[in-house]
């Protein structure tokens, strides 16, 4: 009885460490695989920059022209749209609206206080 015991908690023994082996493989393997993925996306990046004759540098510079000419267009609707959009002379813009509230206040306050006397 005791042999088969000891028989028993040998081979769970040699499980358990067949089981930790396989699970480091497996860890392993998949960590193998997110590199080989990591590598390939690399690869792809740099035959799609190098691949049309143009230099890395070169497409940034064309990158960062196309965007300045963009911005240059939209501030240019922008300028267009504010001249031709009506102007509400008749009613007050808020900045102007709260600077007078404030000064406003201001008097209101002044008024309130008490007059300092030499």
């Amino acid at each position: 009885m005791e042999h088969s015991v000891q028989e028993s908690q040998s081979a769970v023994t040699d499980m358990d460490t067949r089981l930790q082996q396989v699970q480091t493989d497996f860890e392993l393997l998949k960590m193998r695989r997110e590199q080989a993925q990591s590598e390939s996306d690399l690869l792809d990046l740099l035959a799609t920059a190098g691949g049309s004759g143009d230099s890395t540098t070169g497409r940034l510079a064309n990158d960062l022209t196309e965007l300045e000419q963009q911005v240059r267009e939209r501030e240019a609707r922008n300028s267009a749209r504010r001249e031709s959009a009506p102007l509400s002379e008749s009613r007050p813009s808020r900045l102007s609206q709260s600077y007078e509230r404030l000064e406003r206040l201001k008097k209101l306050h002044e008024g309130r206080q008490p007059a300092v006397q030499p």
